[in-house]
């Protein structure tokens, strides 16, 4: 079918939303070898350098994200999942709303959280994938707690790339008293001003590997009229958020990864995106979830399973993934778009997403993608 066999051709990875490439200057640290190998903690000179370098990462966050440190917080943790799965750590007295459509850390932490007797309700979403203020005013009048009520907000869907207005949250406090945690992992270098951050809401997750930084290290913003119960015990370490000795490598290569993000390489690759849509269209056998992302495209097929899609794309040299990523490598129908009503479809579909490391590939991307597209 294809020209060359699997061993012999070269692959081209086609998964940023997943995990991102090593960021070029994060390579070239490492490869220096100058580490910080003493403890932030410690109150020698070395461990008093290494905290240094910490507060400049710290600063360097708050002034890129556009958050006052007055109003917020920062803790650094492991990536995402711990960094959701502390801060909404809910008690009896509180509560959680969140979307059907939400990465599946939320079904797992709400599933989690009932089991403890804590309320929780996951709002529909439409075709869309957006979610409708009546239908969060409706859950919340089946809410009666003496705590507090989260809505997680996930800005930007890792599967399909529709990101919801951050305007909203604004909105939606115009309710009642919700606390909102937003769901940042996937927007940065996704599409325009991702960075301008808006403190309507109370906090912002992020996962270092998702932009070039090194797997295994995660930031949130939280507001400091928050009281976190926190996961993990010890020390007393970020104020008692999260115990444990801080990550200096893994924090000094998100604050690397985010210094090298290049807005005009950023505007190619939807420029790329764009043309691999126009190729894809040419098959009246696929359909497309239209998202204004600047990398992210979903792709359903009238008839051909998702394990047949992977398998074509594969053996083009093409890495790309069927739904999510982190649900532990699944080949289950995608529940997010079966929360959006394309049932038919949830078996059908696969995701590419792209980065600026595909750009001087992209000639051979869309001619792989040609040969793909005549064969599907």
């Amino acid at each position: 079918m294809y020209k060359k066999s699997m061993d012999k051709i070269n692959r081209i990875f086609l998964d940023y939303n997943s995990t991102s490439p090593l960021a070029e200057n994060i390579k070239n640290f490492l490869a220096d070898g100058d580490f910080f190998n003493a403890n932030p903690s410690s109150q020698h000179l070395a461990g008093k350098k290494v905290a240094r370098k910490i507060k400049e990462a710290t600063d360097f966050f708050f002034d890129y994200f556009g958050l006052s440190q007055k109003e917020f917080n920062l803790f650094y943790h492991s990536g995402a999942s711990e960094g959701i799965n502390t801060l909404l750590n809910l008690s009896k007295e509180d509560a959680l709303i969140y979307l059907t459509t939400d990465h599946a850390v939320l079904h797992a932490i709400a599933e989690h959280l009932n089991k403890r007797g804590v309320k929780t309700i996951a709002l529909p979403v439409n075709h869309a994938g957006q979610f409708s203020l009546e239908s969060l005013a409706n859950a919340l009048k089946e809410i009666s707690v003496s705590g507090d009520i989260w809505f997680n907000f996930t800005y930007m869907n890792n599967e399909t790339g529709l990101i919801l207005d951050l305007g909203l949250i604004q909105e939606i406090k115009k309710l009642g008293a919700i606390k909102v945690h937003v769901d940042a992992a996937q927007i940065v270098g996704k599409f325009k001003n991702f960075q301008q951050l808006a403190n309507t809401a109370d906090a912002y997750t992020f996962s270092g590997h998702k932009f070039g930084a090194l797997k295994g290290c995660g930031l949130s913003f939280v507001k400091k009229s928050i009281c976190v119960k926190p996961l993990i015990l010890g020390g007393g370490q970020q104020n008692s958020i999260r115990s444990g000795t801080m990550n200096t490598t893994g924090i000094l290569s998100m604050k690397l990864a985010l210094e090298q993000m290049d807005s005009r390489e950023l505007t190619l690759v939807k420029e790329l995106k764009d043309k691999i849509i126009d190729e894809l269209k040419t098959n009246s056998q696929i359909m497309i979830i239209e998202n204004s992302s600047y990398n992210t495209l979903c792709l359903m097929h009238k008839t051909l399973k998702s394990d047949v899609l992977l398998v074509h794309f594969d053996m083009a040299g093409l890495d790309i993934s069927i739904g999510s990523a982190c649900a532990s490598g699944t080949k289950e129908p995608s529940f997010v778009l079966h929360a959006m009503g394309y049932t038919d479809y949830a078996d059908k579909t696969v995701r590419l997403s792209l980065g600026p490391g595909n750009l001087k590939q992209a000639d051979v991307i869309l001619e792989r993608l040609k040969s793909i597209n005549s064969h599907l």
